[in-house]
């Protein structure tokens, strides 16, 4: 009975939030820095060349001249599964490739639909590109096309809320549920073949018991084992996750996972070094630019840092842009238990800097300042972007109700935009400390501002875009940012130190007091694009920089 009383609250749950934000548009991948996949709208229609030149191909050919040749036929073991991965993600997104392969002819078009895994513009909302199709079903193909909510709520099966489960019609037209493991049989077993032979030459004991465990838990769609192992895996040269981690394809419920895999070579060098900093955050709280009453919460540190390089992605992970980094696990159980690995991809950020961000900044950087600018800054905005997420207040310092019910539909934007500002001042502080030797603040600011350009394109309809906007136009009132008469941007290096430090207080503050009024004063205040930044990311279109990159990846591009 309490089995059947949850699963009635959760679907009653599930469906007040999906009534409050019906038809809210897809953020891109996950919550942990990813960038907002929805344009700014443009009246100019794109042809499908246009729609291709908004993607720059980045070449996964790392060199594996380092690792033994056992390590060597492990990665193509799991290169073969992720290939296998794809065949599950394309039906649980569209269905069958096959027969909408068959529908294109333009080859462009076929190109942009494999970019997309389905005929529908994963850069604009969703919009379909291809002749004779609607809008992308709300629930993608984990659902019948037609499913409705009520009816849904009235069907009669416990496992339908499952996170791997598919409602799917018989021959009669009636409803049932099916387990991922047993839709996906054939593929899932051809999976493990490919693992198991991965762990018959693995010699390290960790990645051994991770490989075996995740066979067992893709046979059963229970992934704690396997989860728990992952975390727990250390000093190993290749990683590697698969399964179904992310619920944004699915806008129904936003509870069915998507398959993904992504076969990894760990940068050791910069794990360690990065890892290193979350042992002084514990002592940065402390200098947080506020009242002692708001410091006296427990950090909520308990995740490992791994810098790594792509070899190759299979399935969601895959699927138009490209994540800088990722969090895993996704459960919630092991996330309590074990804590998360924070995956930061050494080789993405690099190409999003070469072929994105450093292009807008000499497009809107003044020429002056382009020397701060850098990939290395880049990356580390990024992954304290990351970790800032564990400096987030949990409740409000009087310690009577969760910051994100007093902050209720702000939240989000302030939770963002806390990672936002407190990344600067946290890098700045380490930079003070000499804990960060090598680097100068002023290119994490300069860089910053550039990154800002690259969010902002993007919109304000997000919360992380939002947050951008926000400190963009609260660090040009206070004249940290400057932009003249032709539209070009300096950075004012010792008033963005202030500017920052005081944004940060204000954050920190109304996340303390879960002050909802503040909040909102804030967004209305700044949230919004004003016209003179809008025709400056107008260059940017003109210009012709792409929006993000895709891949050219498989065992030929490794040279395996």
């Amino acid at each position: 009975m309490r089995k059947d009383l949850f699963y009635v609250f959760i679907t009653i749950l599930s469906l007040n939030f999906i009534a409050c934000n019906n038809q809210e548009t897809q953020n891109n991948k996950n919550n942990n820095n990813v960038d907002s996949t929805n344009t700014v709208k443009d009246t100019t229609v794109m042809s499908i060349q246009d729609k291709l030149n908004q993607y720059a191909v980045i070449k996964l050919n790392y060199d594996l001249s380092n690792l033994s040749d056992n390590q060597k036929k492990i990665i193509s073991h799991l290169i073969d599964a992720a290939k296998i991965v794809d065949d599950i993600f394309w039906d649980q997104t569209y269905g069958n490739k096959d027969s909408l392969f068959a529908k294109i002819t333009d080859e462009n078009e076929l190109k942009y639909a494999k970019i997309n895994y389905g005929p529908w513009d994963r850069l604009n909302d969703n919009e379909p590109f291809v002749k004779g199709f609607k809008r992308k079903p709300i629930g993608a193909n984990f659902y019948p096309n037609d499913i409705k909510y009520l009816p849904f709520i009235q069907l009669p099966f416990q496992d339908k809320l499952s996170m791997y489960t598919l409602l799917r019609k018989d021959e009669n037209d009636e409803d049932y549920t099916i387990p991922y493991h047993e839709a996906y049989k054939t593929q899932i077993n051809e999976i493990c073949k490919h693992l198991q032979a991965a762990a018959d030459i693995c010699e390290n004991k960790q990645f051994k018991d991770y490989l075996i465990k995740r066979i067992k838990g893709l046979q059963t769609d229970d992934f704690y084992e396997s989860d728990a192992a992952w975390v727990d895996m250390k000093n190993n040269p290749i990683d590697f996750t698969i399964g179904a981690f992310e619920n944004e394809e699915d806008h129904f419920l936003y509870i069915k996972g998507a398959y993904e895999a992504s076969v990894m070579i760990v940068d050791t060098e910069w794990t360690n070094k990065y890892q290193s900093y979350l042992n002084v955050l514990h002592d940065l709280q402390k200098e947080l630019p506020v009242d002692e009453k708001y410091k006296s919460q427990e950090l909520g540190i308990n995740s490992g840092i791994v810098v790594c390089n792509i070899l190759y992605n299979g399935g969601y992970s895959n699927a138009g842009p490209k994540n800088i980094a990722l969090t895993r696990p996704t459960d919630g159980k092991i996330r309590m238990e074990k804590g998360t690995k924070k995956l930061q991809f050494k080789n993405v950020t690099e190409a999003k800097f070469n072929k994105i961000l450093y292009p807008i900044s000499e497009v809107l950087i003044d020429s002056s300042q382009l020397k701060y600018i850098n990939s290395k800054s880049f990356f580390e905005n990024n992954l304290f972007f990351e970790i800032c997420n564990g400096m987030l207040m949990s409740k409000t310092i009087d310690g009577k109700i969760k910051v994100k019910e007093a902050l209720k539909g702000t939240y989000n934007i302030i939770k963002n935009l806390n990672n936002d500002v407190l990344r600067l001042y946290l890098i700045r502080k380490l930079n003070e400390k000499n804990i960060i030797k090598e680097d100068n603040i002023n290119d994490n600011f300069e860089t910053y501002l550039a990154d800002i350009f690259r969010s902002v394109r993007f919109g304000s309809a997000h919360s992380q875009g939002s947050a951008a906007v926000i400190a963009f136009n609260y660090y040009m009132d206070k004249g940290a940012i400057t932009r003249n008469d032709n539209g070009i941007y300096k950075v004012d290096f010792d008033k963005m130190k202030q500017a920052n430090e005081d944004l940060a207080k204000k954050v920190i503050i109304i996340q303390g007091d879960g002050d909802i009024l503040a909040a909102k004063n804030l967004i209305k205040k700044y949230g919004t694009i004003k016209p003179e930044l809008e025709k400056d990311l107008l260059k940017i279109r003109e210009a012709k920089i792409p929006v993000d990159i895709i891949f050219e990846e498989g065992k030929s591009v490794l040279g395996l």
